[in-house]
């Protein structure tokens, strides 16, 4: 399953590609997808992100985590 960085109302949430994205089409809410995120709880643990080869940009979503989301 990959995890997604969602723009829903200004705000940046992680989602699944499955039923949450799905549930968002649906709904015919307005989004943007970002890119995918490293994984669902991608912070500065992640070991691409400590060697500096993570070719990810760094973001902070809704809840204030950061995650690496590759755009």
């Amino acid at each position: 399953m990959k995890y997604l960085a969602i723009e829903v109302h200004g705000e940046i949430l992680v989602m699944n590609n499955n039923d949450e994205l799905g549930g968002l089409i649906d709904n015919n809410i307005p989004h943007t997808v970002i890119g995918q995120v490293c994984t669902k709880e991608c912070d500065t643990t992640c070991s691409h992100y400590r060697r500096g080869t993570c070719p990810c940009k760094t973001m902070k979503d809704v809840d204030g985590h950061f995650i690496h989301v590759l755009c």
